[in-house]
């Protein structure tokens, strides 16, 4: 059973990492996925890569969103530009947490 620290939380994101197996959870919205630290550092990278403005386009509802790919084909995830950036914002500032925790092990 999973033990999880709290690395970064927001009305709509949850970020924690259990401190046996080290797995990385990422609850935003409706969604969570599991990561190992290698691809958590990846996903991260690719939504910091990655610039709103450019790579939006409009919903059916009109909504401009980004599509993020994800390693299985047939799961994308969409983010509008406010959930765009604070979803970055929480992986940055989880990312710096867990970066505290290795240097105080």
């Amino acid at each position: 059973m999973c033990n999880p620290v709290l690395l970064k939380s927001t009305p709509t994101t949850h970020l924690s990492q259990c401190v046996e197996c080290k797995t990385i959870f990422l609850w935003h919205n409706n969604f969570v996925i599991n990561y190992t630290l290698p691809e958590f550092d990846a996903f991260r990278e690719i939504m910091n890569r990655s610039a709103f403005e450019n790579n939006s386009l409009p919903f059916p509802d009109n909504v401009e969103r980004i599509i993020v790919r994800t390693p299985h084909e047939s799961i994308n995830l969409t983010f509008t530009e406010s959930e765009w950036v604070h979803l970055k914002e929480v992986l940055d500032e989880g990312q710096f947490v867990l970066q505290i925790y290795e240097m105080m092990r």
